[in-house]
């Protein structure tokens, strides 16, 4: 029944659809069990192609919550031993990956 749904999907997708799809990857789980972070990459038409976010949610459910709003993509998260705060790699203007910190809640 799942396969035939997903090739129904598949059926009505148009080449267009690529570029309103968002997807996620990179799920990181704080240390603390509560929270995870992850990365959603998306078609950004004002860039003229993919840009990629960090995003948060409680492990227990609930609305996410965007913490980057940036035209370069960041990377490689990771957790901070005490849960509170998140790395991640993101380029510079040179395009040169520089090591970010952020607290989890944002800013």
């Amino acid at each position: 029944m799942i396969v035939l749904s997903a090739l129904a999907l598949a059926a009505d997708t148009t080449p267009e659809d690529g570029a309103t799809v968002a997807g996620a990857r990179g799920l990181t789980v704080a240390p603390s069990g509560r929270v995870v972070a992850y990365l959603e990459q998306r078609w950004d038409a004002e860039h003229d192609g993919r840009v990629t976010d960090i995003w948060r949610t409680s492990v227990a459910g609930g609305t996410p919550e965007r913490l980057t709003f940036s035209a370069s993509a960041e990377w490689s998260l990771s957790f901070s031993p005490d849960s509170e705060d998140l790395f991640f790699l993101q380029a510079d203007d040179d395009g040169q990956a520089q090591v970010f910190r952020m607290s989890i809640e944002g800013g």
